[in-house]
């Protein structure tokens, strides 16, 4: 296939020749309610065509993409929509009066989900991650049959770049970022490390390794350096690198910063510099969850500044700045997703809910300083990237040559473009890219054991049905300077409907109400969703990992067999068939629906209520 053209990406601004009308912008008096609602949408003025062709062409190339993602950041986490943070992100805040932000983004629950919905835009369900996250000594992950952004970008012309945590599975080589699309990586394979000895950090593993690579060599002179600032700096070396070596060619850069992710680290320098800022907040706890989100925040400013702005990159760079899932509150997590409810880990709003920020000289003028608030999943951003902000073809990208063993399914990808409503470039009438929205089916518990059920969450316009999740509660930033939130309470399952518009922070259960509506969702599910859902690929620790991991004491990849293909598929089928007693799974790998007596008892009851109401 022949190289696109190179001003091709634009080319959706200057044909629709529509003109943006300026959001005023909410300020943050009453954050995070007033963040609770969409804003109002893009309106058509008399902005010239001329004008946007100007926009246009400013680009020599496709432009360059720089994807951000923090780490367990909540709904009131960030400065512009926080009740108590609000001087902690002052850079982001302006790249956001100056972008447009994304109100309504859902990631998963956890990371490693959340993670490979954005770089493959497919639902977890069709990735076999739909169970929990995978831990250092798991052999587990990403199948490595799934295409990735960074393998789209590549087959594109792209130079591609990974800083920062991946937490997509590492136990075979294969599963690596440098054999995902990535040519080149610095960072760590775990969930999380700590910040200052790269030791995984998370509990799974309770020996002595570090976790800090480049590219395949183990890092061996970081000790005591504090992650972010490696990570920062080493993004920078990229891009200036770029700069100077393929300036006229693309490049993108996936930069995860390990911030705000426990443990609560937050360098000691910033600590004293920005004390006066930080008296403020009582909790000892929250403040360090603030101290790490200033240090996120200037360095975002860093890589911005020197490694965009400073190498000429900026101009023709579209940047996005997005968390993966809602902020974590136990444990000692800091985080804040208040007033909506629960935290990470569960399907409620404040586990799922993400903000995100896209910045771009390239944007329309009025774009700038405007929100976005159409119902957008994780898995949006690969065909809103590659379609939308690039220019290029379903049919061009479903052609495009991977990698051997890497499927390319664009055509299958669950995702869907928003670019053209994100900057006004459709009417605002226009019906939204996407009304409908799965959150999870997962049948496993913590322990990787058959629940009997399944846990599930699913979005149709206004309503959000809930289906036997943990019942938990709503959790407000704490006064007390040494409260810590151990562990939360869990009231056992509910299931419920909620009107998530009207009432975001799942307050009112409405199925008594709209027993109806509650029916179609839950037949939704059993008929549209389960039919196409995949086994698990989840498996828990494998001591082996400890034998290759004590050479030189480093987490790595311990596995020589590859555990893909359609031997792979056979034996999750077979293990999920001896493993799940009461549950049937077909030859294909997915749920058999019609033998789970818990939809049918459920069904059963909802059939009462509606009966009752006529």
């Amino acid at each position: 296939m022949g190289r696109p053209s190179p001003r091709a990406w634009p080319a959706l601004l200057a044909a629709v020749g529509l003109a943006f009308a300026a959001v005023s912008w909410r300020t943050r008096t009453d954050a995070p309610t007033a963040a609770l609602n969409a804003a109002a949408p893009l309106e058509a003025t008399g902005e010239t065509k001329q004008d946007l062709a100007k926009l246009a062409a400013a680009a020599e190339t496709r432009p360059h993409v720089v994807f951000v993602m923090l780490d367990d950041v909540g709904f009131n986490d960030v400065g512009y929509a926080s009740s108590d943070l609000g001087e902690m992100t002052p850079f982001l805040d302006g790249l956001m009066a100056d972008g447009v932000r994304v109100d309504r983004l859902y990631g998963q629950q956890v990371c490693t989900p959340s993670r490979a919905a954005m770089l493959t835009g497919k639902l977890p369900i069709h990735l076999e991650l739909q169970h929990w996250q995978v831990a250092p000594s798991e052999p587990w992950g990403l199948p490595t049959r799934e295409a990735t952004l960074a393998q789209y970008l590549k087959a594109l012309g792209y130079s591609t770049h990974m800083v920062g945590k991946w937490h997509l599975g590492h136990y075979n080589n294969a599963s690596t970022p440098l054999n995902r699309g990535f040519d080149s990586f610095y960072g760590f394979y775990s969930g999380g490390v700590d910040y200052l000895t790269h030791d995984p950090s998370t509990g799974y593993v309770w020996r002595c390794y570090r976790d800090l690579w480049d590219d395949e060599r183990p890092v061996t002179d970081a000790h005591g350096q504090h992650q972010t600032s490696l990570m920062n700096e080493r993004a920078i070396a990229v891009l200036e690198r770029h700069a100077v070596e393929k300036k006229s060619e693309p490049v993108f850069a996936y930069v995860s910063y390990p911030n705000a992710h426990l443990p609560l680290q937050p360098p000691t320098e910033l600590l004293e510099r920005r004390n006066a800022t930080l008296l403020d907040i009582p909790n000892h706890d929250r403040k360090n969850f603030a101290a790490l989100m200033m240090n996120a925040d200037e360095s975002l400013a860093n890589l911005t500044n020197r490694g965009l702005k400073a190498t000429g990159l900026y101009d023709t760079a579209v940047i996005v700045i997005a968390s993966d899932n809602g902020g974590q509150v136990s444990a000692m997590g800091g985080g804040s997703n208040y007033p909506l409810r629960g935290e990470k880990k569960y399907l409620f709003e404040g586990g799922v809910r993400a903000h995100a920020v896209i910045h771009s000289p390239l944007l329309p003028r009025a774009a700038r300083g405007s929100s976005y608030g159409k119902l957008m999943h994780m898995s949006d951003w690969l065909p809103t990237l590659l379609q939308g902000a690039l220019g290029a073809s379903a049919d061009e990208l479903a052609g495009l040559k991977l990698p051997r063993g890497v499927v390319n399914d664009y055509g299958a990808i669950d995702g869907v473009d928003h670019w053209a409503h994100v900057v006004g470039a459709v009417d605002a009438a226009a019906a939204a890219p996407r009304d409908e929205l799965l959150l999870n089916i997962d049948y496993l518990d913590g322990s990787g054991d058959y629940l009997g059920y399944f846990r599930a969450a699913l979005i149709i316009g206004d309503w959000k049905f809930i289906y036997n999740e943990k019942n938990i509660s709503w959790f407000a930033p704490s006064d007390e300077p040494n409260f810590h939130l151990n562990n939360i309470h869990v009231s056992g399952r509910l299931t419920a409907l909620y009107n998530v518009t009207a009432d975001p922070g799942e307050r009112n259960d409405l199925k008594s109400h709209y027993p109806a509506q509650m029916k179609r969702m839950l037949k939704k599910i059993q008929n549209g969703y389960l039919p196409t859902m995949l086994v698990s690929n989840y498996r828990g620790e494998d001591d082996g990992c400890y034998e290759a991991w004590d050479d030189g004491n480093f987490v790595k990849p311990w596995v020589s067999d590859l555990r893909e293909g359609e031997n792979a598929r056979a034996a999750l089928v077979a293990d999920a068939r001896a493993d799940y007693e009461g549950a049937a799974f077909g030859d294909d790998g997915t749920y058999a629906v019609d033998d789970d007596a818990d939809i049918a008892t459920t069904l059963a009851d909802l059939d009462a209520l509606i009966d009752a109401r006529r």
